[in-house]
């Protein structure tokens, strides 16, 4: 599965207006990405699966601003999504490339956890000085390189710069809601490794 913030189908996202989950697969056909390292493979996924209940940070109620694609090649190297609550003070990375801040090129920004909770982790990143405009969606992983949340945005802290990420478990739960709701309606998806 390739999975982002349901918020970037919105303004976030160059939008007018945000999407609602039910809507998004008759609004997006498909998604291609690239690999962040390698001889630059697309990725192609799609449609998207809805995820029930899938709402933008910003919105009341439960962390669920997730949007799922199923790969169509099951054979794509995937980062393994994490079980249970990292614990405070680990260290964890953001994977991706930020606007400013850091060498272009440079994939991994070290940060450790401030605040851990079922549904969100926040972690202080070692360089307060990152850009991150347009890393919503992209991984937070641990030092094995499982993916324990999704980022969502960062606010400054005093002088600290954190990073805010719905948890893994989050995760989990729209990724096995959109597969319960793909097999009630007959869309045959690749259960087998939804976790990845």
């Amino acid at each position: 599965m390739l999975v982002t913030a349901h918020h970037l189908f919105g303004p976030d996202g160059g939008l007018s207006a945000q999407v609602k989950w039910s809507d998004l697969p008759s609004v997006v056909s498909a998604a291609r990405c690239h690999q962040m390292t390698g001889p630059g493979r697309v990725l192609s996924a799609g449609p998207p699966l809805p995820v029930p209940n899938a709402r933008i940070y910003s919105e009341e109620g439960p962390a669920s601003d997730v949007a799922v694609f199923p790969l169509k090649d099951d054979k794509t190297p995937a980062l393994e999504l994490g079980s249970g609550t990292p614990p405070l003070k680990e260290t964890v990375w953001l994977a991706a490339r930020v606007a400013g801040g850091e060498a272009p090129d440079k994939l991994l920004h070290r940060a450790t956890l401030v605040s851990v909770n079922q549904q969100w982790i926040e972690f202080a990143y070692d360089n307060p000085k990152l850009d991150l405009t347009a890393t919503s969606g992209a991984p937070i992983v641990d030092g094995d390189g499982r993916v324990v949340g999704i980022n969502i945005g960062a606010k400054v802290v005093g002088k600290k710069l954190v990073g805010v990420a719905q948890s893994a478990a989050v995760v989990r739960g729209a990724i096995d809601r959109a597969l319960a709701a793909a097999a009630r309606r007959g869309v045959a998806t690749d259960s087998s490794s939804r976790h990845r």
